[in-house]
């Protein structure tokens, strides 16, 4: 009895590096799925002149990868949900009728010029020789097409202010593709002497010095920058000419 269990044993073993498979029964999982690129949550700048992304998938199972297919899907997803709504984008199958390897990697080129912009999800399937069993991974990335919006929504144009107050200045920005990385202000000039300050989180709020005003009429400069390292400016004039002392309170 024992001499055949080694037999049985030995079987396996030599089965195994001679077709990359193992019995069935010491397999219950799916392949090892790891994404090599793009990274997770990573920004892509996308427009003609660099339309694609990379994308690398890399499967290890211990009976042998048989095949794999890769989907894409707009948005955040981490189930697939119905198939109808997923693109399926590669797929491939790796087993032979006598080898199915332990280790699977493919690269290819994405293209997403065109498929608009935000957040986009891929889906690996990859199934082993053993049962077969399947295994899924998902990797989330943003693409960026367009510049951001901007607009100073406080103070207006042209308005007159008070000269002996220092000023609040309201922005509102938007990125519809990897989103706002800052925002940033600039007073009569945009160089490093007329920074004033950056803002990073919405509201976009930044306060102007009352000893910045030097005279009856200023320029502000605001700039978004997005996170695939396109920006956007907007300039508005203001007439600090006002005197506006705060009133006290007296105590009777």
């Amino acid at each position: 009895m024992k001499n055949l269990k080694g037999v049985a044993i030995l079987a396996i073993v030599i089965g195994f590096f001679m077709t990359g498979t193992i019995s069935a029964d010491g397999d219950w999982t799916g392949p090892e799925i790891r994404w090599m690129g793009p990274t997770e949550n990573m920004c892509l700048k996308i427009n003609a002149s660099n339309p694609s992304i990379g994308v690398r998938v890399d499967a290890e199972d211990e009976s042998g990868v048989k095949q794999g297919i890769i989907w894409l899907k707009k948005g955040h997803h981490t189930t697939k949900g119905a198939i109808g709504t997923w693109s399926r984008i590669w797929g491939r199958t790796f087993a032979t009728a006598t080898y199915a390897p332990p280790v699977a990697s493919y690269n290819f080129m994405l293209r997403m010029l065109g498929r608009g912009e935000g957040e986009f999800t891929l889906m690996a399937e990859y199934q082993d020789i053993a049962r077969p069993n399947t295994s899924r991974s998902f990797l989330h990335f943003f693409t960026d097409t367009s510049s951001p919006t901007i607009r100073i929504t406080s103070p207006l144009n042209n308005s007159i202010l008070c000269k002996d107050r220092s000023l609040l200045v309201k922005i509102s920005s938007s990125d519809p593709g990897c989103g706002i990385r800052k925002v940033s202000l600039f007073f009569d000039r945009v160089t490093k002497g007329g920074f004033i300050g950056s803002d990073t989180s919405s509201p976009y709020e930044i306060i102007v010095p009352k000893a910045r005003f030097t005279s009856k009429v200023h320029k502000l400069y605001a700039i978004a920058y997005d996170k695939a390292g396109k920006s956007t400016r907007v300039s508005i004039t203001i007439k600090p000419t006002r005197i506006c002392l705060m009133r006290m309170s007296i105590k009777r």
